[in-house]
């Protein structure tokens, strides 16, 4: 068993992870909610507020994700549970590149960091981070575009198969 499907199976049994019916209109909904998180993002860089510009970029690749998620009906409210089904149901077996899990690791691991320590960011990294979840967002996002039922289905069968 990989390290994915043991904590995969921890988040199922601890029922971080409920199964739901898949839902385009919701998926469509957080994917507004990302994309007002880039622009809220750009705006915090804007006026050197960094650490914020931050958190709001880490957000934005959480809503894309939690779009993803939804869209093929799992409800996930614990971000290590959602990034660890991403990872299994959708980097592992090559559907989407593993450059946007690490991207969104990063991004989690940049936000904890800035919204509960108090090292200040410097310019350079909020721009990296928001540049790297406009292309986290932009990908979801197509790939979401052309998501077919069978896809959804075997998501679904794939982790139903740890309970």
């Amino acid at each position: 068993m990989s390290n994915a499907e043991e904590h995969l199976s921890w988040c199922l049994d601890k029922e971080q992870i409920e199964f739901d019916s898949p839902n385009e209109m919701l998926a469509e909904d957080y994917l507004d909610k990302a994309r007002e998180a880039l622009e809220v993002a750009n705006l915090l860089e804007e006026n050197k507020h960094y650490d914020w510009s931050v958190t709001a970029s880490y957000y934005a690749r959480y809503f894309a994700l939690t779009a993803l998620l939804r869209r093929c009906g799992f409800n996930v409210e614990n971000h290590s549970c959602a990034i660890t089904l991403f990872e299994f149901a959708f980097v592992e077996d090559g559907e989407l590149d593993r450059e946007l899990l690490e991207s969104i690791r990063k991004g989690k691991s940049d936000r904890v960091e800035k919204q509960y320590g108090i090292t200040r960011t410097p310019d350079t990294t909020a721009e990296k981070q928001r540049k790297e979840a406009i292309d986290f967002v932009t990908e979801v996002t197509g790939y979401l575009q052309g998501i077919s039922q069978n896809v959804v289905e075997e998501v679904r069968e794939k982790v139903e198969r740890l309970e």
